[in-house]
């Protein structure tokens, strides 16, 4: 693919990366690999810059927001929003959906509620340096008119279905099944969370309770689930789906409502993934702080709900891990009452 590049006027230094690195953006763990685009060693051949491309979504009108590249010709040479990624020393993918949603406000005055991925890919730009590109779709709202800019333009889909034709890529991300997968206000059947709980904590127990309050039944994922007697994976599948059952049986939650899923470590993201539809396999939502795992799941036509969170700073499976070792019985506060006495006896037989 060849495409013209268009630098951003507003950006100070431009994230890039080694493109020997690339395998670590489709796990979504890039942030210890982006670097600003003004190191001395930088080169065109060795680095790629990052860029969003991003078709916005009116679902109230069933239309698009896009670029007049020609005014007197539009509908039919227009594009969707693109801009570049500005570098962070706190590189994330929430990061940089957070920029690309600042810079549509900025420069289109309409505010993006949520994005929807669909593909990112390498590419060549015409001057020979390289991208990693990300398409998505953007939902948004209709602007203020007093700020409207002359430069975007409101199209519906019928003005735009053959001009969608030449870009196969916006073609297939505009049907109707990936636009209308939307939150609803009654309960699902089915959800998934996936987590290590190592061990299982109260904000393990939180997040399950708020899932619970959304879907008929949730399926607990274990991830990790062959690792067992490490540091960082002490406790055993065994032990863990032994937490969670003790747990929700504490707060009288009818093991009717969750089932608990080994989900194994198979170090190959993508079979991960795979594995994951293989094991669990009917759900309707997924649960996750992870927004990129969420952003491929839901393309595979499940619901996302992100950002059910707890104080991760006191919650968290290091920080109970190290107090243990040390002896400091404050981690007794921080999990479930009914595994204290499995943790204690645990101790007594093995260290952390």
């Amino acid at each position: 693919m060849i495409m013209k590049s268009t630098e951003n006027p507003m950006a100070h230094s431009l994230a890039c990366f080694r493109i020997e690195d690339f395998k670590f953006f489709h796990t979504g763990d890039m942030k210890n690999c982006v670097v600003p685009d003004t190191i001395k060693n930088f080169t065109k051949e060795q680095y790629a810059r990052i860029r969003f491309h991003v078709l916005i979504y009116i679902p109230t009108l069933d239309s698009f927001l896009l670029k007049n590249e020609n005014s007197q010709d539009f509908p039919n040479t227009v594009s969707s929003f693109t801009t570049l990624i500005e570098y962070s020393p706190l590189f994330t993918y929430e990061y940089m959906e957070s920029f690309v949603a600042t810079q549509i406000a900025i420069q289109t005055q309409f505010s993006v509620s949520d994005f929807r991925f669909h593909k990112m890919q390498l590419a060549k730009t015409v001057d020979g340096s390289s991208e990693l590109i990300y398409y998505l779709v953007g939902f948004s709202h209709l602007p203020d008119q007093r700020h409207s800019d002359n430069n975007f333009n409101v199209a519906n889909r019928a003005q735009i279905q053959e001009h969608l034709k030449k870009f196969p890529i916006w073609e297939e991300i505009t049907q109707k099944n990936f636009l209308n997968l939307e939150s609803k206000s009654q309960k699902y059947p089915i959800g998934l969370i996936i987590g290590r709980f190592q061990p299982l904590h109260n904000g393990h127990v939180y997040l399950f309770k708020k899932a619970l309050e959304i879907v008929e039944c949730l399926k607990i994922g274990v991830g990790s689930s062959q690792m067992s007697n490490q540091p960082k994976n002490p406790f055993s599948f065994n032990d863990r789906q032994m937490f969670i059952e003790a747990a929700l049986n504490d707060e009288n939650i009818a093991p009717t409502d969750f089932e608990v899923y080994p989900i194994p470590d198979l170090f190959n993201f993508e079979k991960w993934m795979e594995s994951i539809f293989l094991i669990v396999q009917n759900f309707d939502v997924i649960f996750t702080n992870n927004l990129w795992i969420g952003r491929l799941i839901q393309k595979r036509g499940k619901i996302l709900i992100y950002g059910l969170k707890y104080n991760i700073s006191k919650f968290n499976g290091t920080n109970i891990r190290e107090l243990m070792r040390k002896g400091n019985l404050e981690w007794k506060s921080l999990v479930p009452s009914s595994i204290i006495p499995f943790l204690e006896q645990w101790l007594v037989h093995n260290r952390i």
